[in-house]
């Protein structure tokens, strides 16, 4: 796939200290140099250089990441330098969002699948969305460096092919970026939405990049991730952390992936409205209520998912274990539940824990949010060269 193009930097110090502020936001020049072994005086001559050349800038704020020691002063790469677009697309709808060079969030919006006449868009509709969501809120689209687009669906990370999707079937079999990158003429990056999602638990939340974790997404299907010293692993053909179709009850109802009893039957949102013969939102204001049928279903979930977790926590051991997705509006009993129940198989294993990237977006918020971390795949995609 495409790879952003910007002005070159030659020297690897500045190159290592622009690709820590893309990751970081802000930092200060002590944290810089302890975070990438670089000298201080190194450090300070690369941001000293960066400076002189308009990339970066100091925020007037002091800056402390750790404990002890006196602050230091803030800086980060100068905000108009350039912009970042993600954008999400899954059943429920797309969400766009736009963020500066400085990784802070500066716009956003969300469209309902119920505004979509019912219809999964194409590359081009996608396109439009966010050109009017750019209109809308003053961001020139000239001063994108590019454009990251996280889908409900896997994505090969050799050819960025969609793979089978029953969420987005219209998408099986395509490449969505070479038609993005047409239209919009800068590179396009693709990902499938738990991969985006943990990326934004990097970039945006709580994740720490020296930690082990498994990202869960319960959703219209079930997608994972697996996290390992800030990258996520993605597999031969992009489906690691699959746990959706890690079979649950052999027992049980056929699969969509030609299996039975896959946990993807009994945790994905039409699971519990089958069960409830209810919506999502209806079964939420019921579990508010305390309609006792509502709640028990809620813990079965919830113990159901505790059996997930279980696995996860035998076969990867991770420091920890986040979900979001749509199924979170079940509400805290999923999580209690959940937490009981995987405690009761594997005493040592991590608790399950709620993701919190979105919260950059709204305030409290329970949701992950994939097209964050597909702007992710945008600011990482040059660390590795830098």
């Amino acid at each position: 796939m495409d790879r952003i193009v910007e002005e070159p930097v030659e020297n690897k110090s500045e190159a290592r200290i622009l690709q820590l502020l893309r990751e970081q936001g802000e930092s200060s020049i002590a944290e810089l140099s302890r975070i990438s072994g670089l000298g201080k005086a190194t450090a300070s001559r690369a941001i000293q250089s960066l400076r002189m050349r308009g990339l970066v800038e100091d925020t007037g704020d002091e800056f402390r990441r750790l404990a002890s020691g006196r602050p230091g002063r803030a800086v980060r790469i100068r905000p108009d330098v350039g912009l970042y677009l993600g954008i999400s697309l899954s059943a429920g709808g797309v969400t766009a969002v736009v963020a500066d060079a400085a990784k802070r969030v500066v716009a956003w919006e969300r469209q309902q699948a119920d505004s979509l006449d019912g219809t999964v868009p194409r590359a081009t509709s996608l396109a439009d969305f966010a050109e009017r969501m750019l209109e809308r809120a003053g961001c020139d689209r000239k001063r994108l460096y590019g454009v990251g687009v996280s889908v409900a669906g896997p994505v090969d990370p050799r050819t960025g092919e969609v793979g089978n999707s029953v969420i987005i079937p219209q998408w099986t079999g395509s490449r969505p970026h070479e038609d993005l990158s047409a239209h919009f003429g800068k590179p396009v990056l693709l990902d499938n939405d738990a991969n985006c999602s943990a990326l934004a638990e990097l970039l945006w939340g709580e994740l720490n990049c020296n930690t082990t974790a498994v990202f869960l997404r319960l959703d219209q299907g079930i997608g994972g991730a697996i996290v390992h010293n800030g990258e996520v692993l993605h597999g031969r053909t992009g489906r690691a952390g699959d746990y959706g179709h890690v079979t649950y009850d052999p027992n049980g109802p056929e699969c969509r992936c030609g299996g039975y009893g896959c946990f993807e039957r009994y945790l994905s949102i039409s699971s519990v409205e089958s069960d409830l013969s209810a919506t999502l939102a209806e079964i939420q204001v019921r579990t508010r209520s305390g309609d006792a049928a509502a709640l028990e279903i809620v813990r079965h979930k919830g113990q159901i998912l505790g059996s997930l977790a279980a696995v996860v926590s035998r076969t990867v051991d991770p420091d920890r274990i986040l979900i979001g997705g749509g199924l979170l509006a079940l509400g805290p009993g999923l999580l209690d539940a959940a937490n009981e129940r995987l405690h009761a198989i594997n005493r040592t294993a991590s608790k399950i824990e709620t993701a919190s990237a979105a919260t950059v977006l709204e305030d409290g918020s329970l949701h992950d949010e994939p097209a964050l971390g597909a702007i992710g795949l945008l600011i990482r995609q040059e660390r590795s060269i830098a």
